[in-house]
């Protein structure tokens, strides 16, 4: 998956737990419910992988 794979993913699971019955907007209380717990970690780490692909990347003697 590419950075911007990883950012459209993280926004998918983010809309998907905002959707999720008795659910508000962003600003909302989730909830506890596990399901929910889980789409908003499996976001988590799509955003920060996203983050991560963006970042330069350093330059090293054998990628010179």
């Amino acid at each position: 998956m590419t950075g911007p794979e990883h950012f459209a993913e993280a926004e998918r699971l983010i809309a998907m737990a905002r959707n999720r019955p008795g659910k508000g907007d962003l600003y909302d209380y989730y909830g506890d419910e596990p399901a929910t717990t889980m789409i908003l970690a499996d976001a988590q780490v799509h955003a920060t992988l996203a983050v991560a692909a963006a970042a330069p990347q350093p330059v090293t003697a054998s990628s010179v």
